[in-house]
């Protein structure tokens, strides 16, 4: 058996050269994620698809780990835990995170789907629902978003009886920085609160949280954006990228009055002498920050070239003066992939990897490479 790559897209509208595009490497998701397996020991690891799959596809997505041997799917809305029905069929594990309420009871149970519950009102429900298969149950351990009251669980327990409740989880606040004293109160406490349920799952590490060790994987852990090419620990994980963005250039030239030249909306930036410009065909519609005027950056043949003024609707600036001598219109720049690293761009945007992702726009067609098995 060997791997070809296979190339197909999401959208039925063209790939124009004068338009930005994106490539999903479902590859190296899959990769990703059999590295995130191994760090988990012997944890089941499944996959946080929600947000279509933190902006890059969830069916193509789910589907390709499905077939990697993956078995267990996070989504947070309810149409999204059906699109993943739907795309992964009836063997697999679909949870919920946003639980249970009164509107979608039914198609819970219908669509075999695990509703996380939150809070003793969704506890209430399940009980009410009679289900024919067991809940999960979130315990806020000190997030404070979302989860079960320590204060509640006696009463929780009391609802729903010990076989009603499969899998108990919460979530890190810090896993990313490791050191952060509030994983160790967590972890402890989180080992207290699910020793309630005895022989249910029990489940707290998102990608970060894996990378702490093995104190923290429990049965079942849940890694998201370490999948999609961002976060990474030192001599423990550095993902390979799963997307790269490009978008072409439009315009390269020299402005003639440089002495009180500026560049793009407001006037943000001067030009310098013998600075020369290139215009990309990409901006805010499409996900590129504002926040990344000034700051971020695109690479022309390898070459990191930055963003100088103020990203547009539909149009970045860039400083182009050190890129290669031979760069033409159309030529394709690098916003995110193999040299743009999604980490570094989004430090320069003041966010997230997560946001620059999931902020990605519809008209940026989605091209998916993956391995295809031939004999």
């Amino acid at each position: 058996m060997t791997n070809a790559l296979h190339n197909s897209t999401d959208s039925n509208s063209m790939i124009s050269s004068s338009s930005p595009s994106s490539t999903i490497h479902l590859q190296n998701i899959v990769a990703n994620w059999h590295t995130l397996a191994k760090l988990s020991g012997s944890a089941e690891t499944g996959v946080v698809v929600k947000a279509n799959a933190y902006g890059l596809g969830a069916t193509k997505i789910a589907q390709a780990l499905y077939e990697a041997g993956c078995r267990t799917f996070f989504t947070a809305h309810t149409n999204e835990a059906t699109e993943i029905r739907k795309a992964v069929g009836p063997l697999a594990l679909v949870f919920l995170f946003h639980g249970l309420q009164q509107d979608n009871v039914d198609i819970v149970i219908s669509q075999d789907i695990v509703p996380v519950l939150n809070s003793l009102e969704q506890l209430k429900l399940w009980q009410k629902a009679n289900a024919p298969f067991p809940a999960a149950l979130h315990i806020d351990t000190g997030m404070n978003r979302l989860g079960l009251q320590i204060k509640d669980i006696a009463d929780a327990k009391d609802i729903l009886p010990e076989g009603r409740i499969g899998w108990v989880m919460s979530h890190l606040a810090c896993a990313d920085t490791p050191e952060h004293p509030m994983n160790a109160r967590q972890l402890e406490l989180f080992k207290k609160v699910a020793a309630v349920w005895p022989q249910a799952q029990k489940s707290l590490c998102n990608s970060a949280g894996i990378c702490l060790g093995k104190d923290f994987t429990f049965d079942l852990t849940r890694p998201g954006i370490g999948l999609y090419g961002g976060y990474s620990r030192a001599n423990v994980f550095t993902p390979k990228h799963a997307i790269t963005l490009t978008a072409p250039l439009l315009n390269i030239f020299s402005p003639e009055h440089f002495e009180d030249a500026t560049i793009g909306y407001g006037a943000t930036l001067p030009v310098k002498p013998n600075q020369r410009l290139g215009t990309v065909a990409l901006g805010y519609a499409d996900g590129m920050l504002r926040s990344l005027s000034n700051y971020g950056f695109g690479y022309i043949k390898g070459v990191r070239c930055p963003i100088v003024g103020r990203v547009s609707m539909d149009l970045i600036t860039l400083d182009i003066t050190n890129a290669p001598s031979d760069t033409s219109i159309l030529d394709r720049v690098e916003f995110l992939g193999q040299h743009a690293n999604i980490e570094e761009q989004a430090r320069a945007g003041v966010t997230a990897s997560y946001e620059l992702l999931t902020c990605l726009g519809t008209r940026i067609p989605r091209v998916y490479e993956q391995p295809e098995q031939s004999s």
